[in-house]
């Protein structure tokens, strides 16, 4: 696990890094499928990125208000970005709902379309699995195999590279 990048006197997290990667690797996957596929790229690509801002801000709506007591006294923590409050499922849902009604809006047939989306959503589930083992969060049970990851001087399992191997 790496939680920061040492660069000189700069630390940068690395789970943001690649969450940011994985989303432009996801929308690089959605055009070349379209592409592929012989659809409309900038339409589907379009589509792509108004599913990811949208689920990217349902995220972290979702957390605000779920955590509201956390926030009513300081309201600028809601829209501060160093803060790491997001829910996935929140966000997976509005950014589900934003794709279905732009689509309907540009008149994108359904199945085609969610054709296209599929690689993309496969890779970015494979970044969100190696930014959360980069991160170091979600930690697996311990063990004494070969391929565990050692944590904090523990042995665990690398269940986000399990996920990732999954999604391939």
């Amino acid at each position: 696990m790496l939680p920061f990048l040492n660069l000189g006197p700069l630390a940068l997290p690395t789970a943001p890094l690649v969450y940011l990667l994985g989303v432009w690797l996801s929308l690089f996957a959605v055009d070349r499928a379209a592409r592929r596929l012989g659809l409309d790229a900038e339409r589907h690509y379009a589509l792509a990125t108004t599913a990811a801002v949208a689920g990217f801000l349902g995220a972290r709506l979702t957390f605000v208000l779920l955590h509201w007591s956390s926030y009513d006294d300081n309201l600028l923590g809601i829209v501060w970005p160093l803060t790491t409050g997001y829910n996935a499922f929140g966000g997976a849902l509005i950014g589900a709902a934003a794709a279905f009604f732009y689509g309907r809006w540009r008149r994108l047939p359904l199945w085609p379309a969610l054709d296209v989306l599929a690689p993309g959503l496969l890779v970015f589930l494979i970044a969100v699995s190696l930014a959360d083992f980069l991160g170091g969060a979600g930690y697996g049970s311990l063990t004494s195999m070969p391929w565990g990851v050692t944590t904090f001087g523990v042995r665990r399992h690398a269940v986000q590279l399990y996920l990732s191997l999954i999604h391939i």
